[in-house]
């Protein structure tokens, strides 16, 4: 594998399933130049899965001895991923190393219906709230998504078209229309132009839901045609799922053009080549 940082993992401290030190351990085992932690920010309307109030504390107290321990021979960083529609206040995302800005909702008036908790709930937002018109789904999704653009403190965008998480196979929509394909095409380059760097995000893969890495083909080659900028995830929450189908992702990135990805070093993004 030949990018050997991953930012966006998810431990304890929220909804993964390892420890922040094990996460380290097995980075510099493989040989990583740099991790970085990306705890779900909460939201007033939703504790399923995101960091509580008291376990962001703890986060901050733990993170700073770990990335003193791995000092010289791991770069650690403290992250987190900052949804859309979170209640987090802008000064307190400038505590983070950096911030991967997410959309996990569709707001159909007043109620934030999740996109990728489970298909049913996905499924019934189509169908009761749009009246299964999916195409106006999934560009309610994108036009919340983009609105990120707007936010300075997000550096990263994660699982661009997550929209598509139970859609393999066009199983809602045809992610060829253009209904589809322009709301998306609008929502990245604005956040494109606004030099968001766009993962490539290979958990949806790990997890059995997809055979490719968001953002799909299209997306990507959209992206690179645009001068956009990419990094590679794999969205863990265990330890084993690190660097899950990163060579898969790399070919795809190269095949779409890309030459290089950008990763955390020495506390900037640098661009190396992949």
């Amino acid at each position: 594998m030949s990018f050997k940082s991953n930012l966006h993992m998810h431990s304890f401290f929220s909804d993964g399933k390892s420890s922040a030190e094990e996460y380290a351990a097995e980075a510099e085992r493989q040989g990583y130049v740099s991790i970085g932690l990306s705890e779900h920010s909460f939201t007033d309307f939703d504790d399923s899965f995101c960091m509580s109030r008291e376990n962001r504390e703890k986060y901050f107290a733990a993170m700073p001895s770990l990335k003193e321990k791995y000092a010289g021979k791991l770069e650690i960083y403290m992250g987190t991923e900052f949804d859309v529609f979170s209640d987090v206040k802008a000064e307190e995302l400038e505590k983070y190393d950096y911030v991967i800005g997410a959309c996990h909702y569709v707001d159909v008036g007043g109620e934030k219906r999740g996109v990728d908790h489970l298909e049913s709930v996905a499924a019934e937002t189509i169908e009761k709230y749009f009246g299964g018109d999916a195409y106006a789904y999934c560009k309610k999704y994108f036009y919340s998504l983009e609105r990120l653009a707007d936010i300075s403190e997000v550096d990263i965008i994660a699982h661009f078209d997550l929209v598509a998480k139970f859609n393999e196979g066009d199983k809602y929509f045809s992610e060829n229309h253009p209904r589809y394909v322009m709301p998306a095409l609008v929502a990245l380059e604005r956040l494109s132009a606004a030099g968001k760097i766009i993962e490539v995000n290979t958990g949806a893969i790990s997890r059995g839901y997809r055979t490719v890495p968001y953002p799909c083909e299209l997306f990507l080659s959209s992206l690179y045609e645009m001068g956009g900028k990419i990094t590679f995830s794999s969205d863990a929450h265990k330890t084993e799922n690190m660097g899950y189908g990163f060579d898969g992702a790399i070919k795809l990135a190269k095949d779409c053009g890309f030459k290089s990805a950008y990763m955390l070093k020495g506390g900037r993004f640098e661009e190396v080549e992949i």
